[in-house]
Formats: structure tokens, sequence, C-alpha cells
């Protein structure tokens, strides 16, 4: 396969860690200058971050997503019953013991909870008074696996999922050998003092600005995420605490009993537990994960990667974006013409479709590229895989 028309400086992912090393020890130019905080430098910061102690807290937490832009608002229109995750939810968390927590998404007439008790958890859905209850057959606790093992009910455990300290070190382990490092400005997040940890994609192709992450001056703490695309000066992504105390929350928040009439449905997980929970992102697809997911289908089974980390793209086989528009069906149809504009490839008039976070380019003969890169971008990676 032929080589990509761009220069990379990048690391493989496998020697992430020593990538993150070298770049630390470089002393950073933009130190926090927030008076009533000390200097510290980069290394510090995330060694810090990394080796902080999870404290019992109970909090609440603003998730926004402006992943998806005008085209939700498409979406919508066209298919009333379709939603993308856009908009904000504020979500309510308590952390206690280590095996202890519960997260709370209010709405005006309803509520949604994640109870996760050592071995035990609910989980409670109170606009139609159903609660599923997961129980494990060892001494494993639910919540070290529970996001990877129940796909059939995982959006109801999107709350807990949105935890920024467990965001933050997926990113780090991830994307460390993609990115510039930095300490930017002193913040306060959630009533707390807090540095703020940037990560600067290293090509300028990438659709993503900053990556901020905001750890706790005093304990370490992750209390916020924010991703910056290059579109907008505000996140198109951003999960951080309005308000947090890490004091012990008392026991019984983290019980549940079912209330009369509900319906309630049980499970068991069964060891080995851990082996295969969740699934982990090579860091040669940390740009191309999502525009797979976007283009991949039954019908589009060849899917090829260029390039790596923030640049990752992915193109399919010929005749795919044909195949998806005639699986998805006349009700999609609609659908897939207002959300994709004309656009002129390098092989002639193509399609896009265009986010704050990802592009998709769809080439004449019906090969798809995709990726959290600029136009330009895939345009140069389209030659490297278009077939005639």
């Amino acid at each position: 396969m032929k080589a990509r028309k761009t220069l990379r400086v990048a690391v493989p992912a496998g020697i992430g860690v020593v990538s993150l090393g070298a770049a630390l020890f470089t002393p950073s130019l933009a130190n926090a200058q927030d008076p009533s905080l000390p200097i510290i430098s980069r290394l510090e910061l995330v060694q810090n971050m990394l080796s902080a102690k999870q404290q019992p807290y109970s909090g609440t937490i603003v998730a926004t997503s402006n992943l998806f832009g005008s085209v939700s608002s498409l979406v919508g229109s066209a298919i009333p019953n379709v939603t993308l995750p856009q908009g904000t939810a504020t979500i309510n968390v308590w952390k206690g013991a280590k095996d202890q927590l519960r997260a709370q998404i209010l709405n005006a007439s309803s509520e949604r909870d994640v109870y996760v008790n050592g071995t035990s958890a609910w989980l409670w859905d109170s606009s139609t008074m159903s609660a599923v209850h997961v129980k494990t057959n060892a001494a494993t606790s639910v919540s070290s696996t529970i996001s990877g093992k129940l796909s059939a009910i995982k959006s109801k455990l999107s709350a807990a999922a949105l935890d920024p300290a467990t965001l933050a070190k997926d990113i780090i382990a991830k994307v460390s050998p993609y990115v510039n490092i930095a300490v930017g400005q002193t913040n306060y997040i959630g009533g707390q003092a807090v540095y703020d940890l940037e990560l600067v994609p290293l090509e300028s192709s990438s659709l993503i600005r900053t990556i901020n992450i905001y750890v706790d001056a005093n304990n370490w703490n992750v209390l916020g995420v924010d991703v910056v695309s290059t579109s907008s000066s505000t996140p198109v992504l951003s999960s951080e605490f309005s308000a947090v105390n890490f004091s012990a929350p008392s026991p019984s928040v983290f019980n549940f009993t079912p209330p009369p009439g509900a319906k309630v449905e049980s499970k068991t997980l069964t060891p080995p537990l851990g082996s295969k929970a969740g699934t982990k992102m090579q860091g040669n697809q940390v740009g191309g994960a999502m525009a797979k997911k976007f283009i991949s289908s039954s019908s589009t089974p060849k899917v090829a990667t260029f390039g790596s980390g923030f640049t990752s793209v992915v193109m399919t086989a010929p005749g795919s974006y044909q195949s998806l528009v005639t699986k998805a069906g006349p009700k999609y149809r609609s659908l897939f013409a207002q959300v994709l504009t004309s656009y002129q490839t390098p092989f002639g008039s193509g399609k896009v479709l265009s986010t704050p976070l990802f592009n998709v380019m769809v080439l004449p003969n019906g090969q798809m590229v995709a990726g959290a890169v600029t136009l330009n971008q895939l345009a140069i990676d389209a030659t490297m895989g278009y077939k005639a």
C-alpha cells in the first residue's frame, strides 16, 4: 500500500508511555499563572493526576455534546423518532467506598438511576417503572465490568461513563504520542481551583483544536474534560462538575428498593469478568474509530485505514455508499439527501457530510472516506485508496 502523502510525527501506541514521558520532561512554556496556585510542570501534573487516589464525593456533572452540529436538527426534522447525542445533560453522582457508585439523571417528569454497591447493581427508569437488577456470582465488583458486559442495557449506563476522571485517563493512555502537552491557565471547576492540562494534536489537519483536562489542585482528581474543535471556541464535548463535595456520602445513598408495581428484570454476570470488559481503542484509530462506526455496516465489510492518531482516516470499498442507502430504506433516504452536500473531489463530483469533529466524503464510485480531519486531508487520503 502506498505511503500516506503527509508528514507523520507519531509513535506507535505500544510505546505511548515512553512517548508521554519524553514529551513531558521538557519544561512547559505555558505554565499556570494564577498566583493562588504554585507553578507546576507538565510531568508533575500528569504524574499527580494518574497516581491520585479516588476519594469519596458527591456532586453534579454537566455533560454537553455538540458533536453533530446542525446535522442533529436535520435528523430530528427528517426522522422524529431518531435522536443524536446532542445537547446538555445534568447528572447527580455519588461515589462512596471502592465499589459504591450512584448516577442520577433527572428531567421534568422522570428520573433514571444507576446504583452500584459491591457485587450488586440496579438500573432504574421511572418513566417506564422498570428496574434491572445486576448481580455477580463471585467476589468481583459490578462497577469494573458492567459497561462491557451488558450491551442490551448499555445506553442506560451512559451516565456512569461520563465520569471526567475515567475519560481523562483513557484520553492520556490513547493519545499521548500524538499531542503536545502544556499547562494552561488555572481555573475554577465545581467551586474548586484546578490546573488545566492542555493536549494539542501535533498535526494541523486534525479537527480537534485542544483537549482540556481540569485537575483539582488539592487532591489531583479530574473535575472536567473539554474537547474543542477547530470550528468553534466552545467545547463540542464537555463533562465538568458544576459542584462537588469531597466527603463520604451516606451508605444509604447506594441502596435501592423497587417501588410497588415496578417491573423488575434480573441479570447475573459470571466470571471471568474483567478480561473483556469494554473495548480498548488502539492508538492508530483515535480519529477514525468514530467515522468507521458511522459508515460501516454489513454491506460495507472492507474498510481500509490510513494515517494514525487523531488524523487516522477510514475508507470503504467501491459502491458502499449506494449499498448503505439501499439498506437504510426509504425512511432514511431523505435524510441522506439533507445532510450530504455536493463537493468536488479529486475524482469528480461527490458529496460530503461535515460536523464539528468529523467529516465524511463520498467519492463518485461510491467509496466513502471519513475521519476527524479536514476535507483537504480526506481528499489527499482518498487518492491512496481510490479504485476506478
